[in-house]
């Protein structure tokens, strides 16, 4: 077990299904950014932002880095706008595109992106 401020992670094994495995089961919240506070706590009390609403603080992720980089550059931009305009309204059709996951990359997905354009993650 290992635990932190807002919760622990816990590692066992058990005989569930009739052999040994290994399991992980998260008691309590997460907190990714590390200040004391449960990442719901963060996102429900407006301390931390959550614009594609996945549940983890946005200071916590990459947004607009489509390629896996750490950094939200012209190269994201060009991925980003090939998939622009394109609409399944499947949510997370295009999960690094659809920012807002709604199924479609639309405007609100490009605020999102250009908020982050330049930052390194």
């Amino acid at each position: 077990m290992r635990s932190d401020n807002v919760g622990a992670s816990l590692i066992y094994a058990a005989t569930y299904n009739g052999e040994q495995d290994v399991w992980f089961l998260r008691i309590g919240d997460y907190d990714c950014n590390g200040n004391g506070v449960g990442d719901s706590a963060d996102i429900a009390g407006g301390t931390s932002m959550d614009i594609n609403g996945d549940g983890n603080p946005d200071e916590c992720e990459c947004i607009g880095d489509m390629n896996g980089d750490f950094v939200v550059d012209l190269n994201d931009l060009t991925t980003f706008l090939a998939a622009f305009g394109s609409c399944t309204g499947q949510p997370n059709f295009n999960a690094r595109a659809d920012i807002d996951h709604d199924g479609c990359v639309t405007l609100s997905d490009l605020s999102a992106f250009l908020s982050s354009f330049g930052r390194t993650c």
